[in-house]
C-alpha cells in the first residue's frame, strides 16, 4: 500500500496545524491536521520489537482507545472550542474496522519504521477515499518526537517529505499556560509543569526537530510562514510536487495570519525570562535561530543541583530521551549521576547490554555508562564541568542542558503476562535518575 505522501510534526504549540490544515485548500492535497498519533503509538508498541501473539488483543484495545481519543474526541473537543469543522471526520464503526486492520498489520511481526510505515499506509488509504485527493498527508506534533526515536532518515525508499515545524519558545509556552488555564481541557496536561519543566518540553521536542533537519527533514519556522506565508507555501508544494500556481499559494497563504513583531515575552516575569531563554537557547542553536537580541539568559539565577526537566513521568520513569538540567558551583570538577534502571530479560536479552548517555545538545558525548538489561542495575555517570562550555548564570553558578539517552525504548505488552513484563503502562520499562551529587 502506498502510504502517506508528507507527514508534519514540530513542536506543540507551535504552529503545525496552522500550516498542515492550509493543505486542504489545495484541489490535489488532504492533510489530516486533527492528529493521529499513529506514529507515536507504532514506537511505544513495536519500536524495537514486534508486538506478540499473547500481546496482541491487549494492544488492539489500546489502539481501538488512541483512535477514540484523537480521531474523535479531540475533534469534539475542538469543535466545542471554535474550532471550524474538520473537512473530513470519522464515527465509532469506522475506528472499529481500523483497529481490526491496523491490529492485523501489528500481528504480522513488522518493527520501527516499518511498522510506523504500515499503520500510516492504513490511514492513508482511508484518507484518500473518504477525501477524494489523490496526495494525502498527516500531521501530530509528535511525529517529530516518535520518528527522531525510530531513526528516520530521508532515503530513496522512504521519500515522503517530513516537515518539522518549529517556534521561538516564549510563544509555544503561552499557548501551553493558555490551554492549561481552561479548566475543562483534559488534552493539555502534557503541558504541565514549572516554567524550567516547559522550557525542557520545548527544549526536547526541539532538539528532537534538529536531528531530523539534519536527516533530511523540511524546516518550516512560525515566524517566517507567518511572515511571509507565500514564500513558506511555494516552497512547500514544491516539496510535495504538485502545482504552485500563484492563485494556488495565494489561497494557502490566506490561512495564515501575519503575526509581526512577537511580543509574548513581554507576559513573562524577568526570572521567568531568564530561565526561559538560559534553558531553550541550546536547542534554538540548532535550530539556526540565533540569540534573541532580547535574551535575558546571562540574568539567569539559579541553585545548585540537577533534575530531568522533560521526559519524566511523575513517578520518576524515563523516557528514552530525556532533558536535563545540571547547575554546579564554580569550583566543582564533576556531576555524578546514579541511574536505577529494570529492563525484562525477556525483552532486550539476558546478557544484553543497556547504554546510557549525557549527550550536549550538539550530539558530543558528555558520559556513557551500561548495564546488563536482563538484570536491575544501578550506574553511574560522571560529567566534567567546564567553564568553557558550560553556561555562566549571574550567581557564579554554572548551567548545563543536556540529553539523558537510554538505547533502549519502553517496549510495552510485549509478555503481558509475565509478572515483571510490559504492560499497557509504558513506564514499567524504563529506569529512574536516583541521585545526583557534584565533587
Amino acid at each position: 500500500m502506498a502510504t502517506l505522501d508528507f507527514v508534519v510534526g514540530g513542536i506543540p504549540r507551535g504552529g503545525t496545524t496552522a500550516f498542515a490544515d492550509a493543505f486542504n485548500r489545495h484541489p490535489d492535497i488532504y492533510c489530516h491536521a486533527s492528529e493521529s498519533h499513529l506514529i507515536e503509538f507504532a514506537l511505544q508498541m513495536a519500536g524495537q520489537r514486534p508486538v506478540s501473539a499473547a500481546a496482541l488483543p491487549a494492544v488492539r484495545a489500546e489502539l481501538r482507545r488512541c483512535l477514540q481519543v484523537n480521531l474523535i474526541e479531540l475533534v469534539e473537543f475542538n469543535l466545542h472550542m471554535g474550532s471550524p469543522e474538520p473537512p473530513l471526520r470519522f464515527g465509532e464503526a469506522d475506528l472499529d474496522l481500523l483497529a481490526d486492520e491496523m491490529a492485523a498489520t501489528l500481528g504480522r511481526d513488522f518493527k520501527g519504521l516499518d511498522c510506523a510505515d504500515q499503520l500510516s499506509a492504513i490511514l492513508a488509504r482511508e484518507l484518500r477515499r473518504r477525501s477524494g485527493k489523490p496526495l494525502v498527508g498527516e500531521k501530530t506534533p509528535s511525529n517529530a518526537l516518535a520518528l527522531d526515536q525510530l531513526g528516520w532518515r530521508r532515503a530513496p525508499t522512504n521519500a515522503a517529505p517530513l516537515f518539522v515545524v518549529v517556534r521561538r519558545p516564549f510563544a509555544v509556552i503561552r499557548s501551553m499556560q493558555a490551554r492549561l488555564a481552561n479548566p475543562i481541557d483534559l488534552f493539555a496536561a502534557e503541558y504541565s509543569g514549572s516554567i524550567a519543566e516547559m522550557a525542557g518540553y520545548y527544549a526536547r521536542h526541539a532538539l528532537a526537530c534538529a536531528r531530523l533537519l539534519r536527516a533530511g527533514a523540511r524546516l518550516c519556522r512560525y515566524e517566517d510562514l507567518s511572515g511571509n506565508p507565500h514564500l513558506a507555501f511555494r516552497q512547500a508544494l514544491q516539496v510535495i510536487g504538485v502545482a504552485a500556481s500563484d492563485r494556488i499559494v495565494h489561497d494557502l497563504a490566506q490561512t495564515i495570519q501575519y503575526r509581526g513583531r512577537d511580543t509574548s515575552r513581554s507576559g513573562f516575569a524577568a526570572e521567568e525570562q531568564a530561565l526561559i531563554d538560559a534553558i531553550t537557547q541550546p536547542a534554538l542553536d540548532q535550530l539556526g535561530y540565533g540569540r534573541d537580541p532580547a535574551s535575558q539568559a546571562d540574568a539567569v539565577s539559579l541553585d545548585c543541583g540537577g533534575q530531568v526537566i522533560a521526559g519524566r513521568h511523575p513517578d520518576g520513569w524515563l523516557e528514552q530521551r530525556s532533558v536535563l538540567m545540571l547547575v554546579a558551583q564554580p569550583h566543582h570538577r564533576r556531576a555524578l549521576l546514579e541511574i536505577w534502571h529494570r529492563f525484562p530479560a525477556a525483552i532486550v536479552g539476558a546478557h544484553s547490554q543497556v547504554h546510557w548517555s549525557v549527550e550536549a545538545t550538539d550530539g558530543r558525548i558528555l558520559a556513557s555508562g551500561r548495564a546488563v538489561g536482563g538484570d536491575e542495575a544501578m550506574i553511574e555517570l560522571a560529567i566534567a564541568v567546564d567553564p568553557a562550555t558550560w553556561h555562566h548564570c549571574a550567581n557564579g553558578n554554572l548551567l548545563l542542558v543536556a540529553e539523558l539517552r537510554c538505547t533502549h525504548a519502553q517496549v510495552p505488552m510485549a509478555h503481558a503476562d509475565e509478572p515483571d513484563g510490559a504492560s499497557l503502562d509504558v513506564r514499567a520499562l524504563s529506569g529512574q535518575l536516583r541521585h545526583v551529587a557534584f565533587d
